[in-house]
């Protein structure tokens, strides 16, 4: 295995490795993993601010799509795939999760996902990695331009998508300029609660139109519906790659599997339940995006921009892994200087709104990205790191060894599932680049 890095002790001495019991599982946090590369500034967060920021990362834009995606697939095939997806993100995380603290245990310094693929492969797992979360986190960053600009030509019907996305590209470059998960605790909270309003507020819509709309409902769509509906969900699920740079700030690491759980389980049933009301109001006359079936009426007007705002406000945490991403590849362990933190962040905001201009269609957006996040930064890669530490022995000797995680049969199936996720990524961007 190749070593990027170990954590530094007070007396200058890099090879140092930090106590730790292997019984414990989860090593302590050094000094080094307590700060950012941003700066130096300690970014430690509780359960609760790490649960807000996953909510944020998972809930953007992908599920205001859910009904179209029922509407594609069908309501049993919904329902299925979306529980399917769920299952397979939690595996995907555990398994990154579980790399990283084998890495902490060998006094390596892990806080991004790319510091693994680093640790694994050298500089060019740093590169490869880093690119592959660039990429789809530019598909998120394009997704939320053009539906905030769409939106607010609905509402304004003043300038055109293009217009809104140039006004729009100052504020997000001035967000995304904020150095820390600690430090967007308030804006995933704010978010949190505008999230909340919108979602009861569209559902409790939808639902007062179920018993007069007379839409018809299909139990089973089609094939090709299918491959539409893995298309949104991967996209709605596919922030796999935050996983780790949450983690790492977290003051009690130990609690992350916990909180990950629970807030994908919530995540899930929110998902089902938004999915499956906005499909029984619309039916195949759901629209990709589920506010343009609102009236522009006051009310639905207020509502619409209320989830613009949310949108909004996910974008500077949904750019926060790529930009980790950069400082990891271009600096590697150290703090970039000023310039180069600035320059990075305003990049790729840049990358975003160009892309965003280029290619305006939501849910090609949704299909393509999501499926080159979900399948290949979560399924394949995962499973490609657990087989080689746990290969090379790096395992060994720890509470994840011993336990189901160091069984054969699961070693097997950890690769059969990255192979699934590999394929059915591929069948995804396939369909959609052959349907476009």
């Amino acid at each position: 295995m190749v070593s990027l890095s170990r954590s530094s002790s007070s007396d200058g001495n890099s090879n140092s490795v930090a106590s730790v019991t292997p019984e414990d599982g989860v090593s302590p946090i050094s000094p080094h993993q307590e700060k950012v590369s941003q700066g130096g500034q300690a970014t430690t967060c509780s359960a609760n601010e790490a649960a807000l920021h996953l909510v944020k990362q998972y809930i953007g834009v992908g599920y205001l799509a859910l009904p179209w995606a029922f509407a594609r697939a069908g309501f049993l095939p919904g329902l299925f795939l979306i529980l399917t997806q769920a299952v397979t993100v939690e595996l995907g995380a555990r398994l990154l999760v579980a790399c990283a603290e084998a890495m902490r245990m060998e006094g390596l310094v892990v806080r991004t996902y790319e510091d693994i693929a680093g640790h694994v492969f050298g500089r060019s797992g740093v590169a490869i990695s880093s690119a592959m979360v660039l990429i789809v986190q530019v598909g998120g960053g394009m997704a939320y331009f053009v539906f905030i600009a769409k939106e607010l030509v609905r509402v304004t019907s003043t300038l055109n998508v293009e217009l809104w996305m140039l006004i729009l590209s100052p504020l997000v470059g001035a967000m995304a300029l904020i150095p820390s998960y600690k430090q967007l605790a308030m804006l995933s909270t704010a978010g949190a609660l505008l999230l909340t309003v919108v979602f009861l507020a569209l559902v409790g819509y939808a639902s007062s139109l179920i018993a007069s709309s007379g839409q018809k409902i299909q139990v089973v769509g089609n094939a090709a519906g299918a491959f539409d509906f893995l298309g949104v969900t991967f996209f709605a699920l596919s922030p796999t790659f935050s996983v780790i740079p949450i983690q790492a700030q977290m003051t009690k690491r130990q609690q992350f599997p916990r909180v990950f759980s629970l807030t994908l389980v919530l995540v899930t049933i929110l998902y089902a339940i938004f999915g499956a009301v906005g499909y029984a109001a619309f039916g195949t006359q759901s629209e990709s995006i589920i506010t343009f079936n609102l009236s522009l009426t006051p009310a639905a007007t207020a509502l619409i921009i209320c989830t613009a705002l949310n949108v909004l406000l996910s974008f500077p945490v949904g750019l926060f892994p790529a930009n980790l991403a950069l400082d990891t590849f271009f600096f590697e362990q150290e703090t970039p200087p000023l310039w180069a933190f600035v320059t990075i962040r305003l990049s790729v905001v840049v990358i975003c709104l160009v892309m965003a201009l280029l290619l305006p269609h939501f849910g090609s957006i949704l299909s393509i990205f999501g499926a080159l996040g979900a399948g290949v930064i979560g399924a394949a890669c995962p499973a490609v790191f657990f087989w080689h530490l746990h290969s090379s022995g790096t395992l060994a000797g720890t509470k994840l060894q011993r336990s189901r995680w160091g069984a054969m049969p699961i070693k097997m199936l950890v690769v059969l599932y990255g192979v699934v996720g590999m394929v059915i990524a591929l069948i995804v961007v396939g369909s959609v680049a052959i349907s476009k």
